[in-house]
């Protein structure tokens, strides 16, 4: 491996005290002569446990020119978390689940929009490095046009409308309260405030239409679904919608609400001559990708987590 020189630049120490916190530990470059070819960060979400594991890192914001550089760049970050003896780490995630993670692996279909891609040989150097794929996501694409199952019964007193522009940021306080009780048992999930949470849908406000989410209620003021959908912006005809976020709450009486919410999104799709749907980063185990396959979805991509035993148990 070529000789190159590593920079470790600490971050500060007040990081798990913010609103919404960054977990930053360290940012890692690394350098050939003057060239910049790697850089990455090293985070700890003291809130992230895997299997017996009660001291989990994470490493992310990754970006390399080659493999060479990536594995100097792993090398020098699994290092950092051995010394503040972390006792696993995964990657690549940007602290938590709300922020960036996971990798794409190669494919034939080509990039939506609002999807990351990365370069094969990233995943090639994190699986030589020893890391072992410890998650699995994927998105669907499908034929609007293609058969489907009929519609479900609605759940009875349950309204299902669509979003308010207009309203914007008090319709994102109601659908905080469900996302952060939706997603508790999404794998490698952890809180966020309300407020963060807010902040960081407002900011996808200029892709949103109307058409395209769709709230659950159960009765005035308890939103018990999302799901929400915005067009593909790479694709040439915009004939595609991307399906981002899709949650309810839990419990029985809830079961098949998803269901009926992709009705009311199908009727808005067939009014915009929407003719495919992304179903985008579905967990291999969750039950949006079994729908997804119900629906005629064909897998278009896979994405994985990988992570790393580093230490003991204490």
């Amino acid at each position: 491996m070529s000789a190159f020189q590593i920079s470790v630049q600490p971050c500060g120490t007040n990081v798990f005290l913010t609103d919404s916190p960054s977990y930053e530990i360290s940012h890692h470059t690394v350098w050939e002569g003057a060239a910049l070819v790697a850089q990455g960060t090293l985070y700890y979400n003291p809130q992230h446990r895997f299997q017996e594991f009660e001291k989990v890192f994470c490493l992310g914001s990754i970006k390399a020119k080659d493999r060479e550089c990536l594995q100097a760049l792993l090398q020098s970050l699994e290092a950092q978390a051995r010394q503040q003896e972390a006792q696993y780490l995964w990657g690549p995630m940007n602290g938590s689940t709300w922020e960036s993670y996971r990798w794409g692996a190669s494919s034939d279909f080509p990039p939506f929009f609002s999807e990351e891609t990365v370069p094969s040989f990233y995943l090639e150097a994190i699986e030589c490095e020893g890391f072992e794929k410890i998650a699995r996501y994927q998105s669907n694409w499908q034929n609007l046009n293609a058969n489907r199952p009929a519609p479900p019964a609605a759940t009875a007193g349950i309204t299902i409308r669509r979003l308010d522009k207009s309203n914007l940021r008090q319709e994102l306080e109601h659908l905080a309260a469900l996302a952060l009780e939706g997603f508790k048992k999404n794998l490698f999930y952890t809180p966020i405030s309300r407020q963060a949470f807010v902040e960081k849908y407002l900011r996808m406000e200029k892709w949103l239409e109307e058409d395209f989410v769709w709230l659950a209620w159960d009765g005035e003021k308890k939103c018990c679904g999302l799901l929400l959908a915005f067009r593909d912006f790479l694709q040439p005809n915009q004939d595609t919608l991307v399906l981002k976020t899709i949650v309810r709450l839990p419990g029985r009486e809830y079961a098949g609400l998803i269901h009926q919410m992709q009705e009311y999104l199908f009727l808005s799709s067939q009014k915009h001559q929407i003719q495919h749907w992304i179903h985008a980063y579905m967990w291999s185990q969750n039950n949006s990708r079994a729908l997804s396959e119900k629906y005629n979805g064909t897998c278009i991509r896979e994405y994985f987590l990988f992570g790393k035993k580093i230490g003991t148990k204490n």
